[in-house]
């Protein structure tokens, strides 16, 4: 065991020493940003490590977010005014599970 321990010791120490000896690599491999093109384009924003940009298109809403969005009040006023977004949300995914697909059709 103590052996393991002095070979995974040593290990880490040559690995790091590797670490900071190396060559830094090209700054656009490193840094984040958006290439000069993108970046002064307006409306163009980072979402996260992806790169995706903001201007992307979304995707459409489903039937029971329509159906949520005409029936929430209803939900609220029904639960009371001391419920939590996510009791209103567990209460409409309950009922929205309960209605039959000719009244899901409409949405």
């Amino acid at each position: 065991m103590a052996r393991s321990r002095a070979m995974g010791r040593a290990l880490l120490v040559a690995c790091a020493a590797s670490w900071l000896c190396a060559e830094p690599q090209e700054e656009a491999f490193t840094s984040w940003k958006l290439p000069p093109s993108r970046a002064q384009s307006p409306g163009v924003q980072m979402l996260g490590r992806g790169g995706e940009a903001a201007e992307q298109p979304k995707k459409p809403m489903t039937a029971y977010f329509f159906w949520l969005n005409a029936s929430r009040d209803a939900i609220k006023k029904k639960l009371g005014s001391a419920a939590k977004a996510s009791d209103v949300t567990k209460e409409a995914g309950s009922q929205w599970g309960a209605l039959p697909a000719a009244d899901k059709k409409p949405f």
